[in-house]
């Protein structure tokens, strides 16, 4: 699919993207950037610059005359874990903590883009404690500059510690150091606390972190509970539950292919399975 784009794996190295088969004949892909909702093009990929504008359905359709359907992976993510493991829940708010901190939100069962698809993109809020920190977007002290996994590796690498990747992070705290787990904690207390400033906006029942440094002792996730918490109001927070990902790796690609399936459902969609129909060997 990557050579389908016209993109080589080499410029997305490291990135991975959600794709999903909708029912009938659709294309869901989930991308780690703002995606303009009205053509579904990436806006200003931090970590893939490559891609920014590029006509992601455009070329798709070249080879597949299906409808395509591209979105931020994280809010692909929210729909395929709230489908899945939250079907009761109409507000609901999944984070992705990697390279890039960003987060899918939905709001009365329906996902939250915003105008240029930068709904939220809460990996730019600013995280005050850690003044001076260079973000990728050129501002001083974004919560992606001091939370993402590559920030965590980038500080305990300086520290001497023996860090090329997040896994490597994951490792030493599993193996007790003191240094690694303090400094996760911070992260998730960061990532709590600008959290916290959005869920007096938005109420959500259920908060969905997914990063791969959850399992080791529950260190990121025991702090970011403890920051939302600590920082937000009680009325907000009462009936609020903050949890681990239950679908790991699958929700992108569900989610992708429910976000497929409801474009093939659009006037567009339905011309496009009706050529289909008429022409099985199209």
């Amino acid at each position: 699919m990557l050579a389908a784009l016209g993109r080589t794996q080499k410029d997305v190295a490291g990135i991975g993207i959600g794709i999903g088969i909708g029912i009938g004949f659709g294309i869901g892909i989930g991308v780690p950037c703002p995606v303009d909702s009205a053509t579904g093009k990436p806006s200003w990929p931090p970590f893939m610059p490559a891609w920014d504008d590029f006509d992601i359905p455009a070329r798709v359709r070249s080879h597949f005359d299906c409808a395509v359907a591209v979105d931020n992976d994280a809010n692909v993510m929210a729909i395929g874990e709230r489908a899945t493991v939250w079907p009761d829940v109409s507000d609901l708010i999944f984070v992705k903590v990697a390279n890039g901190i960003g987060a899918g939100i939905i709001s009365e069962a329906s996902v939250i883009r915003g105008t240029r698809g930068i709904a939220g993109n809460i990996g730019h809020v600013q995280v005050p404690r850690e003044a001076g920190r260079l973000c990728r977007c050129g501002n001083p002290s974004c919560l992606t500059a001091a939370a993402s996994g590559e920030a965590l590796v980038e500080v305990l690498a300086a520290r001497g510690l023996p860090t090329a990747s997040v896994d490597d992070v994951a490792r030493l705290v599993l193996n007790g150091n003191a240094e690694a787990i303090a400094a996760v904690r911070q992260v998730g207390s960061n990532i709590g606390e600008a959290l916290a400033a959005g869920i007096s906006f938005l109420n959500p029942k259920v908060i969905v972190i997914d990063s791969s440094l959850l399992s080791p002792g529950e260190h990121l996730l025991a702090a970011i509970r403890s920051a939302v918490y600590a920082k937000s109001m009680p009325i907000a927070s009462e009936a609020l539950s903050i949890v681990e990902t239950q679908m790991g790796g699958q929700a992108g690609v569900v989610g992708a292919a429910i976000y497929a399936a409801q474009q093939v459902f659009t006037p567009e969609g339905m011309q496009r399975l009706l050529r289909a129909t008429e022409n099985p060997a199209h």
